[in-house]
């Protein structure tokens, strides 16, 4: 006698319009990340048969869980889903589009049970069968919600069931041009909104009485200047006698970020600490981590608007220790100005030349 296996499909919504009218590389992150907290919040310990985009194949071969536990399962997925995005919502320090619409995605649960086979591409064995492609066809349904699960019909006799755990479940079904109706049973996961984390926002960092102050004038739009500021792959292009930096490459940069910043007599690690799109500026903040003879030192990028230019201020505000920073500090407020003259200079010259066009706006 046969038994059935588990398909299960979280899949991302919003991810088309998302792709399609944002920017790409970092909405690669954005969702890549996503995708990653769906696998780590497999708490039934499904196996991941493929990741197709925006959605991962779970299955559990001839074991169906308890369907209070499925949707325990897809609960926490939506949580923890959600409470990613607000997370990055409070520490995004990047305006492009797929920064500022993230917050917009959600998801969607396909549930469905049946006899799979297996079939083996690359010596690596992937689920297959009638019961995979009657999964993928219900992803795509008449139900008009953002946010749900739905039990195909495998689940009919556990109707009852589903209406006794706390979400409204409702009949549905679709036409299907090559298998016929399928019914299903699906209830929206917005009831469960109210679980989520609500993150704190970010403290501002101190300043100093007397920072030191560096302007430029850069002949280029302030959102592109901007843009080219904060972009971790460009650092090397305009940080004299930098020889690397090492950083996690497939995040996008946000509050809580570091980088490390390799020299030939040394090395530096920067976080980056917050940003702010108040109107008629930018402003993008760092901390140099165990600075010289320093408790604390933050640097500051202040982007200001003027016409078709950009008005850069960068404040370095430095928290000597006590007696020997004290007597150190003249020294190097004289060596960081020198070192900040050649750096600004350098991302000047990489601001006009360098070609992108940021979907952010002030």
């Amino acid at each position: 006698m046969s038994k059935h296996s588990l398909i299960f499909i979280p899949d991302i919504t919003g991810f088309t319009k998302f792709v399609n009218q944002t920017e790409v590389k970092h909405g690669q992150h954005i969702i890549s990340e996503l995708l990653e907290i769906l696998i780590e919040s497999n708490s039934l310990n499904m196996k991941v048969a493929e990741i197709e985009g925006d959605a991962v194949l779970f299955y559990s071969q001839e074991s169906v869980p308890a369907v209070d536990a499925i949707v325990e399962q897809g609960k926490q997925m939506f949580i923890n889903f959600h409470n990613h995005l607000q997370a990055y919502e409070t520490q995004r320090i990047c305006k492009c589009g797929a920064c500022t619409s993230a917050h917009e995605l959600s998801l969607k649960i396909i549930v469905h049970a049946g006899e799979i086979g297996f079939t083996t591409v690359q010596k690596r064995s992937k689920p297959y069968g009638a019961e995979i492609v009657t999964s993928h066809r219900l992803l795509k349904n008449s139900i008009d919600s953002p946010e749900y699960i739905l039990f195909s019909n495998a689940y009919e006799d556990k109707f009852e069931v589903l209406n006794r755990l706390h979400l409204n479940f409702h009949s549905g079904g679709d036409d299907y041009h090559d298998m016929g109706r399928v019914s299903y049973s699906y209830a929206e996961l917005t009831p469960f909104r109210e679980l989520f984390d609500t993150p704190k926002p970010l403290p501002p960092p101190p300043k100093s009485r007397n920072p030191l102050i560096k302007n430029i004038a850069i002949e280029k739009l302030v959102e592109e200047v901007y843009a080219t500021l904060i972009e971790l792959d460009l650092r090397l292009l305009w940080n004299d006698g930098l020889d690397k930096l090492e950083y996690e490459k497939e995040r996008v940069n946000r509050a809580g970020t570091r980088h490390t910043c390799l020299f030939p007599v040394g090395q530096a690690e920067f976080i980056s600490v917050m940003a702010s799109f108040e109107e008629g500026s930018l402003v993008y903040g760092e901390e140099l981590l165990d600075p010289p003879f320093g408790r604390q030192l933050f640097l500051y990028y202040i982007l200001t608007p003027k016409g078709d230019s950009t008005e850069l201020r960068v404040e370095v505000h430095y928290f000597p220790k006590p007696f020997i920073g004290w007597i150190m500090a003249p020294f190097l407020k004289f060596k960081f100005a020198k070192q900040l003259n050649i750096t600004l200079s350098a991302l000047k010259s990489l601001s006009e030349s360098y070609d992108h066009q940021p979907e952010i706006s002030l």
